[in-house]
């Protein structure tokens, strides 16, 4: 006897409840139903998460290139500058811009010239670095859609098997059953 006169019967096992042509719908199908609904859902949360994680990227990228273009420009101004102030000390010290001052000056412009080669060229590969966390960002949200639509499809395979309305591979069946 139980609590209160009544008498309990014991629970159901899951192997009753979903035992071979168990025609369940309700119980363990519903929670399968819901299981396969929240892995999907996780996927698309994932994956739209990491189309936000690639447009933020791309982003940043431009942002980087924009930069590095500014920084550019000022050490191009900044070196003009140079070049200009250089050319006007040797003119007040009586020097012709012939020789050895025009061979300085135009190692001046090499030298800012190779320097915004320089920073432009790890401007544009710090932009590619970035973009590339983009992509892999979402490369790793498609492969969560994807198990999560395959995990749904695995919670789908065991409910049928484990109810009976798939047989198992490895079952010998009886002759001249297809």
């Amino acid at each position: 006897m139980g609590v209160g006169g009544t008498t309990s019967k014991p629970l159901p096992s899951l192997a009753d409840e979903v035992g071979p042509g168990s025609a369940d719908t309700s119980g363990f199908g519903a929670m399968t139903i819901a299981s396969m609904g929240l892995q999907i859902m996780g996927g698309l949360f994932g994956y739209f998460g990491s189309l936000q994680a690639r447009q933020t990227a791309e982003s940043r990228a431009r942002m980087v290139v924009d930069e590095m273009e500014a920084d550019a420009q000022r050490y191009s101004e900044e070196a003009r500058q140079f070049k200009a102030r250089q050319a006007v000390a040797y003119v007040k010290s009586g020097v012709e811009l012939t020789g050895t001052p025009l061979d300085i000056l135009d190692e001046t412009e090499r030298i800012a010239s190779e320097n915004l080669s320089a920073m432009r060229a790890r401007g544009r590969a710090l932009a590619q670095d970035v973009r590339t966390e983009g992509v892999a960002a979402e490369l790793a949200g498609r492969a969560q859609l994807i198990g999560g639509v395959v995990g749904a499809g695995q919670s789908a395979l065991w409910y049928n098997f484990a109810s009976g309305r798939v047989e198992s591979a490895s079952k010998p069946r009886p002759r001249g059953v297809r």
